[in-house]
């Protein structure tokens, strides 16, 4: 999702006085394969006090629609410095309703027909919402380093429908086919050195989060789930400062888990070139590799430039029996990707463009993947 509008030229609390605040209403488009053309509009509101950085708290409103049937309005809360501390907290609500989400069946090797696809077989209506809170709490903090503590909690609800039940979905009547809520508390670690959250050029991030979602908490599914992330940073100096950006990914649910929260791959959040949760089993591993470089970088036209080749690939588990494949029948995917933006700015607008080897996926956004 791209971005743009007025924004408060003064955002560093540093040299901002106390108790002031500002706000930015900011329209924005993008696109993407799987939702199409979207826009719509998002109100930032900064509250800034000397005693906090980089901000007091952030407020984010954003509503969204596509032309292929999503629709979503988002509420972010994010403060920093809880109770004098280094303790930083986001809080979410969202509701979203969906004309196209997708199932494709269960399994590695779940089948896939283009007739099928055109005729939308893989894709039913659903509606969503949440409530979330996640607080990061600094076990060990440089200037180069951190270890943060995760306490992470909330509530969802979801509910897809096939009033003619002549989807994939409808036929097969997955786990959680009915709907239900998933209600949750988690805790994670989270260790960070990039040398920057947006441009990252070296340094790495580590997290591991673990999610209960018992029926002690009114959820209508049993389950837990365990979720792992690594990415890698390095800058090849020798190469005009190109560098080699690396993610991996794994999650693994059990209990009774409904087909929405199984671990899935495909979609621009793990496997580009893939439509969204092309693939869902109990355990999803994925990774991603991209070389990236500025190609142009203009102080005088304020302007930077630059592209990217990717890789990325994975695939799903649905049984122990399974993990005797781990290195075998892996999904691959291959593209390349253009990055711009202000020189001297966090802001990157980013298109990627991705085949697989059922079809092509093109993706316009905001920032890069990883």
């Amino acid at each position: 999702m791209l971005t743009g509008g007025f924004c408060p030229e003064t955002t560093d609390a540093s040299v901002t006085p106390p108790d002031t605040s500002a706000y930015s209403i900011l329209p924005s488009f993008g696109y993407n394969s799987d939702l199409g053309f979207s826009g719509g509009a998002t109100v930032n509101r900064y509250l800034y006090d000397a005693g906090h950085s980089p901000y007091k708290s952030f407020m984010d409103l954003a509503v969204v629609a596509s032309t292929k049937g999503f629709a979503s309005s988002q509420l972010s809360y994010n403060r920093t410095n809880i109770f004098g501390t280094h303790a930083r907290t986001n809080l979410e609500l969202h509701v979203n309703r969906r004309l196209n989400d997708n199932y494709f069946g269960i399994g590695n090797s779940s089948p896939f027909d283009n007739d099928l696809w055109d005729d939308d077989y893989y894709n039913f209506e659903s509606v969503s919402l949440g409530a979330s809170v996640r607080t990061r709490h600094p076990l060990y903090l440089t200037d180069e380093r951190r270890l943060d503590f995760l306490s992470l909690a909330g509530l969802s609800y979801n509910i897809p429908y096939d009033d003619d039940g002549q989807r994939l979905i409808g036929q097969d009547q997955p786990e959680g086919f009915t709907g239900g809520w998933l209600n949750y508390i988690g805790a994670g670690l989270m260790w960070d050195t990039r040398d920057d959250e947006f441009d990252p050029g070296s340094g790495n991030q580590l997290r591991a989060e673990f999610y209960l979602m018992p029926g002690l908490l009114l959820s209508d599914y049993n389950m837990s789930v365990l979720y792992g992330e690594a990415r890698q940073f390095i800058n090849l100096k020798f190469l005009n400062n190109t560098v080699i950006a690396l993610r991996g990914g794994i999650e693994h649910a059990v209990g009774d888990i409904p087909y929405w929260q199984l671990p899935f791959i495909g979609g621009e959040a793990t496997i580009r070139g893939y439509p969204y949760a092309r693939y869902r089993g109990k355990s999803a591993l994925f990774y991603n590799v991209e070389l990236r470089n500025w190609l142009v970088a203009d102080e005088f036209y304020d302007l930077r430039l630059g592209f990217h080749i990717f890789s990325d690939a994975g695939r799903v588990f649905n049984g122990q029996g399974e993990w005797d494949q781990l290195f075998s029948d892996h999904k691959r995917t291959y593209g390349l990707g253009l990055a711009f933006g202000p020189y001297d700015s966090d802001i990157i607008f980013r298109m990627d463009y991705a085949l697989s080897s059922e079809m092509r996926r093109l993706y316009i956004g905001l920032g890069y993947l990883f």
